[in-house]
């Protein structure tokens, strides 16, 4: 790896990659646990990677910004997630808050914006239903512990609705809602909204501050009463201007099948998510974006007419040693179902191992690579990130030949969950 200078550093993750993802959030958080080690992240701008090259990475210590969350009342909040994006645009470090409302996030020095979301509610009960929203707790300057002091999470309303579709068979429904500001405000206020149950899965509830939102239902499918996959397009949108508690419901049309497989160049599965936008759409305005896991090199979905661009991310396992890598293709659908046959593009391998500043394994490490200078709202500036393993601290990350900005952080990217999983399996 060489360093390329002059390159302009990476931005936040745009409206479409928070869309596409923000359902790993909750495994991060349920995954993390309350920093009290000042191990900090490690980044190295505008990497121009063209071979096969080993980095061994030393994650050093930082500088404690610390503080309290608190709800309007006063009382504190546990489980509030807390970030620190820096100025050039990385989400150093993450981590929720204790019992007592409190965090630590070890900083590199530098300046950084504090970003606090509520916590992730666990019950889509209305009498219970926290009204808390995200707030930006301000800027800092971190060069020796510094305290943010006390951060209160304003309230806001509550929206509920539900998710129908035209295709009238679809009695149940898997999916991932989130609020997105269409305003063109930070990423950091797309909030994801809580599915019932049971005879409520399609119910939703969600708490925003006041503002217009297009409400995006990406990752969609539907079903019978038995389960059976229906027609339904993967994604559906809703718009509207939050003054007060209100109802809003988000109605699917139907969609064409589109289904297929990933495969490296040695013809070996690979698992996944296949991003897909429409061409010409934008998820603050009208969605038009979406995701389908790929498991163990299948894939299926419905969508509308049209052309899309997608990009096949990979999700590595420890045991890959291939080189399949993050690959783009483009495609039209007509009324005639589609099959793509895709044959992952290979890679160059970045390997070598991550210790922390006294040359211990850290166990929940992980290295992610960013396109450098992409445009944040486009396909091509999804990072591909890998676990390091949890024993020998080794990672090995597969790229496309390119500059990027290479981020080691402390904590790691969780793997699929169970109900990711539970859900890959129904489609196939």
């Amino acid at each position: 790896m060489t360093r390329e200078h002059g390159a302009r550093p990476r931005r936040m993750p745009g409206a479409l990659h928070v869309t596409l993802f923000s359902c790993s959030l909750a495994a991060v958080t349920l995954s993390s646990v309350l920093v009290v080690s000042r191990t900090t992240d490690y980044v190295q701008q505008a990497v121009v990677v063209s071979a096969d090259s080993t980095s061994n990475i030393s994650l050093p210590n930082g500088k404690l910004l610390s503080g309290t969350v608190r709800n309007p009342s006063g009382s504190t909040v546990m489980g509030a997630i807390v970030q620190a994006v820096s100025s050039d645009g990385f989400v150093a470090q993450q981590t929720v808050t204790g019992v007592t409302g409190g965090f630590q996030v070890p900083l590199r020095p530098g300046t950084y914006r504090l970003e606090v979301r509520p916590p992730f509610p666990d019950s889509d009960d209305l009498a219970s239903f926290p009204r808390l929203v995200p707030a930006n707790a301000g800027t800092f300057q971190v060069k020796g512990d510094t305290s943010a002091g006390d951060v209160t999470l304003p309230e806001g309303h509550l929206v509920t609705g539900a998710v129908s579709s035209t295709v009238g068979t679809a009695r149940n429904m898997v999916g991932w809602m989130f609020a997105t500001p269409t305003d063109g405000a930070s990423p950091w206020l797309v909030t994801p909204a809580v599915f019932g149950t049971g005879t409520n899965s399609r119910k939703f509830t969600l708490a925003l501050p006041a503002g217009k939102f297009n409400l995006l239902y990406a990752g969609a499918q539907g079903f019978t009463t038995n389960w059976s996959m229906v027609p339904m397009s993967s994604y559906g949108t809703g718009k509207i201007n939050v003054t007060k508690d209100m109802t809003a419901n988000v109605k699917v049309g139907s969609g064409t099948k589109l289904s297929g497989t990933v495969k490296d160049s040695t013809g070996k599965d690979l698992n996944g998510v296949l991003c897909i936008k429409k061409n010409g759409s934008s998820p603050f305005t009208d969605g038009g974006s979406t995701g389908m896991f790929v498991m163990n090199g299948k894939f299926i979905g419905y969508l509308p007419t049209g052309t899309y661009d997608a990009t096949f991310v990979p999700i590595f396992d420890s045991a890959y040693t291939g080189r399949g890598t993050k690959t783009d293709l483009s495609f039209t659908m007509t009324a005639a179902a589609k099959t793509l046959s895709i044959k992952a593009t290979d890679g160059v391998v970045l390997s070598g191992k991550i210790t922390n500043a006294k040359g211990k394994v850290v166990k929940t490490a992980s290295i992610a690579a960013f396109p450098t200078g992409a445009d944040p709202e486009s396909l091509s500036a999804l990072p591909i990130s890998a676990k390091a393993d949890q024993k020998t601290g080794a990672y090995r990350l597969c790229v496309p030949a390119g500059t990027y900005d290479i981020q080691a952080t402390p904590i790691g990217f969780s793997e699929l969950t169970a109900l990711e999983r539970l859900a890959a399996s129904l489609r196939n």
